[in-house]
């Protein structure tokens, strides 16, 4: 049952993303965390997009009844711009939600990563509600010869960071 709710749930958003003129590569999630990997059109706003996401999919939810428990999104939200040649790594990564927590809770991978780097942040904010994380794919410059992380840049937009600092554009670089 939960895994049919999981597919009609990201089935609808993967008819917000078609109809932006995004392309949807993954999306997968445990019961506190969402994660999508898309390209989001030049025409789309990032805010607008994530906004769009939100809205839509709690309408969804409660008027199909699929997760009866759940409580809403967070309101911030992770973004986080990736090398279309590490494509592959992230889509596995998000494949494999179920296998990669089984040994680390979401939480504490999060709360360990944001100590690790530095991240300025209030715990009381830490993760109130679930979380979602928008992956966008940029293309390979053809003249460029860098070897950029799969995270090349983070937007960091969650109560209780320090927006905008160093250290938030360190989280999750591999």
């Amino acid at each position: 049952m939960v895994l049919n709710n999981k597919r009609r749930l990201y089935s609808f958003i993967n008819g917000i993303l078609k109809n932006k003129n995004c392309h949807l590569y993954r999306i997968n999630g445990m019961e506190d965390h969402l994660h999508i990997l898309t390209h989001i059109h030049p025409t789309v706003a990032l805010a607008t997009l994530v906004k769009d996401i939100k809205l839509a999919s709690i309408d969804f939810i409660k008027s199909e009844g699929i997760f009866p428990d759940f409580d809403g999104w967070q309101n911030g939200y992770g973004v986080f711009t990736v090398s279309q040649r590490d494509k592959d790594q992230l889509i596995n990564y998000i494949k494999n939600q179920e296998t990669h927590h089984k040994n680390e809770s979401f939480y504490d991978e999060y709360k360990r990563l944001i100590e690790e780097h530095g991240i300025e942040f209030d715990e009381k904010y830490l993760l109130e509600k679930i979380p979602l994380y928008l992956y966008q794919i940029q293309p390979i410059p053809k003249c460029s010869t860098a070897s950029p992380s799969w995270n090349q840049s983070l937007d960091l937009i969650t109560p209780g960071f320090t927006r905008g600092s160093a250290a938030a554009e360190k989280l999750f670089m591999v």
